[in-house]
């Protein structure tokens, strides 16, 4: 999106943008879903694995989780999902910031709406 953003956002009409828009958000939180499903099941078997490990007779103590605590495997997928939301949040951000430098400049076939017309006002 940010390659797309640079390149073909100001040549986008503003119907095609919200196609663009809607086409990338299906995609891009249903990668997001698969990250966070990914971490959310890694740390479930890595505390799993810690419960086993920390018996006697386990032979897991190289384990990570088993050595030091699993305590950060709580934690993981909810940042995981924090950092996720952020990138979206920041791609679809920048999508509309360089839409918005590109069309001042008037560059590319786009609707230049109120916003040329106050700065040629002003």
């Amino acid at each position: 999106m940010i390659v797309t953003s640079y390149m073909a956002a100001h040549r986008l009409d503003r119907l095609m943008m919200w196609i663009a828009l809607i086409i990338y958000t299906f995609f891009a939180l249903g990668f997001c879903n698969e990250i966070f499903q990914l971490y959310s099941d890694l740390s479930r078997l890595g505390i799993q694995i810690a419960e086993i490990g920390a018996q006697p007779n386990s032979a897991l103590g190289w384990f990570g989780p088993v050595a030091t605590s699993p305590d950060f495997l709580y934690v993981l997928p909810r940042l995981v999902l924090f950092m996720i939301v952020t990138a979206y949040i920041g791609s679809v951000v920048f999508f509309f910031r360089a839409r918005k430098a590109n069309v001042s400049k008037d560059i590319g076939p786009v609707e230049l709406g109120d916003f040329v017309e106050q700065t040629d006002k002003g």
